[in-house]
């Protein structure tokens, strides 16, 4: 049971690292967009 906690824990930890990830890549390509 625990195990399972903790496996779920970092799903959620490791998806909103990815989101973060992701935001930052799309910032980036605006970014050069705008400055190409």
């Amino acid at each position: 049971m625990i195990v399972m906690i903790n496996f779920y824990e970092n799903w959620l930890a490791a998806r909103r690292i990815r989101e973060m990830v992701v935001e930052k890549v799309k910032e980036e390509k605006e970014l050069a967009m705008r400055l190409s």
